[in-house]
């Protein structure tokens, strides 16, 4: 019961305000009225879209990666989202998410009710040999209210990929009616193998497929070769031959491609044509060949040898064009001016001892039995100081057209060096060799050369004995009257079957006895085969009678040996006046030193 002044007896509160009260909570309840789950968090789920859905291996898949709050009405709090990529490489993402191989973590802010977040996760395909690769993503949020949508577990099929490629090239004589062999060699950059490999190559109409030994086959001008399996990173070659026709004119270009294909996926079609392969169809060929002669055959230091090239076309259809012959002479001897030539518009030349001869055009045979030959010659000079017994010199030659035979393109001969010999004689002579105390007497010396060489530098000299002093030589000029007992003398040179004389006028100092003169050769450039003949001596008796030596005396030449050696004295003025010569002194071809 409430009080006369509206109160509740038990509270003392007056009814009014119970009243106010009780009115101002129920507006409160029908204005603010709280969810049955107030303060429960929502639900996020995780769902994996992968893009392309099969991926050749190697290539990338992009994962989309979306997050969703499937409350209507209560926003997520902060979550965490790891992505597994499995066997599969890791590329990107963009959401600034971290990587740890093989798991990508990222951090997902609060969504709003009904919401979604999304990552997008680039990885790489593993080889076709893995046959699928995994991705699973997993969302995590403290309080989330179900656990079954929290992991995604996507599979992507891996399949195989590849990248052929094609080069094609030749080799072959290339003339009209032989064979060309064509090579085709098939790459395959992978990543995985390429299968049922096969390889197309379209002739032209210049060519006739003959065989292969890689199993190709033709239909038509079609040629198939099967290169069946290539594995990634590898090569394999395929050849075959095709015949030029004969009727194809000289100078015909041939091009063509060949194609490569495989029944395994390839990344890149653009590489599956061959470069273009060209050939031109040349001459026929030509089996030149040269030949090399000298003469003469033997030859000593100093001599000038002729050398004979001969360079041969036996081939009666192709003429040979643009032949050189090429001759780079050996030591021991030098290369002079070509003494003749070959046919019209071919040139020779020397040049650092190399002889050259161009031929630009050498015409085909006339018959099978006369083949064209042109022939060409030079000389060359022996090394006067040369020590080489045999020289051996070797010519080679070349042309434009292809050579079947090249065993005949070169050519060699030896020539055969020998020393030189000179066989000197020497003789004396006296016109009294019975002479008094008091008397002049006239000696003389003749050096004459039996060959078969001049004699050059030719030394010899002679020895006055006691009693007999030198006044004047005939035949000399110079400082005649300084004269020693022993005298040398120096010839330049005498040919061969030819002689040099000189007389000694010397004055008798002796009373009596014998007088022994001794004239000698000393040297010369050449060998001398015979030294018996090489010294000469002579008696001369003074206040006795004849005297025997050796050499020759007035008295036993009787008259005509002054008869010869005034003869040889006018001989010898003669030949000075007709044709000078380097002389002794000055004036006879001697030279007397002091």
């Amino acid at each position: 019961m409430r009080t006369t002044d509206g109160r509740w007896p038990s509270s003392g509160v007056p009814l009014t305000r119970i009243i106010a009260v009780s009115m101002l909570a129920t507006l409160i309840s029908t204005v603010f009225t709280l969810p049955a789950n107030a303060g429960v968090l929502p639900d996020l789920s995780v769902a994996v879209t992968p893009a392309p859905a099969t991926a050749p291996s190697g290539t990338n898949v992009t994962y989309t990666i979306t997050v969703t709050n499937t409350d209507t009405t209560t926003d997520s709090v902060s979550a965490n989202l790891t992505d597994d990529v499995g066997n599969g490489t890791y590329v990107s993402n963009d959401q600034g998410c971290t990587f740890a191989a093989p798991t990508l973590t990222c951090t997902v802010p609060a969504i709003t009710a009904t919401s979604t977040w999304v990552v997008n996760v680039t990885v790489t395909a593993p080889l076709s040999t893995a046959g699928a690769f995994v991705n699973t993503a997993t969302v995590a949020m403290t309080g989330d209210t179900v656990a079954a949508n929290n992991v995604a577990i996507t599979t992507v099929p891996v399949t195989a990929l590849a990248d052929v490629t094609i080069a094609k090239s030749h080799a072959g004589a290339l003339t009209p009616g032989t064979d060309v062999t064509y090579t085709l060699v098939v790459s395959n950059a992978g990543p995985d193998a390429a299968t049922s490999v096969s390889v197309t190559d379209t002739l032209s109409a210049s060519l006739a497929f003959k065989s292969s030994a890689s199993s190709c086959t033709a239909v038509g001008q079609a040629v198939t070769c099967p290169v069946l399996d290539v594995p990634a990173a590898s090569t394999r070659t395929v050849t075959f031959v095709a015949t030029i026709g004969a009727p194809v004119a000289i100078g015909t270009v041939i091009t063509n491609t060949a194609t490569v294909s495989t029944v395994t996926p390839e990344s890149n079609f653009s590489n599956n044509t061959s470069n273009t392969d060209s050939l031109t169809v040349g001459s026929g060929p030509v089996d030149l060949t040269v030949g090399l002669t000298v003469l003469p055959t033997t030859a000593a230091p100093g001599d000038t040898v002729t050398y004979t090239v001969t360079v041969t076309n036996p081939d009666i259809i192709t003429d040979a064009t643009n032949v050189v012959v090429t001759d780079v002479l050996p030591a021991g001897v030098t290369a002079v001016t070509p003494p003749t030539t070959g046919p019209a518009g071919t040139t020779t030349a020397v040049s650092a001892n190399t002889w050259t001869w161009t031929i630009p055009t050498l015409v085909k045979a006339t018959s099978s039995t006369t083949p064209t030959v042109v022939t060409a010659a030079f000389d060359a000079v022996v090394d006067p100081t040369t020590t080489l017994t045999t020289i051996t010199n070797t010519v080679s030659v070349l042309g434009t057209e292809f050579d079947p035979d090249v065993t005949n393109n070169t050519a060699s001969v030896d020539l055969t060096i020998v020393a030189l010999v000179s066989d000197l004689d020497i003789t004396t002579a006296v016109d009294d060799s019975e002479p008094d105390q008091g008397d002049t007497i006239a000696i003389g010396i003749r050096v004459t050369n039996h060959g078969p060489d001049e004699a050059t530098n030719v030394v010899f000299k002679d020895v006055l004995p006691t009693g007999l002093k030198f006044k004047s030589c005939t035949g000399c000029s110079g400082r005649d009257g300084r004269r020693a007992w022993s005298q040398m003398f120096t010839v330049a040179s005498i040919p061969v079957d030819s002689a040099v004389t000189i007389i000694l006028n010397v004055t008798v100092q002796a009373s009596d006895g014998t007088l022994k003169n001794t004239a000698s050769v000393v040297s010369s450039d050449q060998s001398d085969p015979d030294g018996t003949n090489d010294k000469d001596s002579l008696n001369i008796i003074v206040g006795g009678t004849n005297g025997s030596g050796s050499g020759s005396t007035v008295g036993q030449l009787t008259p005509w040996f002054m008869l010869l050696f005034t003869l040889g004295l006018i001989a010898l003025e003669w030949a000075r006046r007709m044709r000078p010569v380097t002389p002794i002194g000055s004036t006879y071809g001697f030279d007397v030193p002091f």
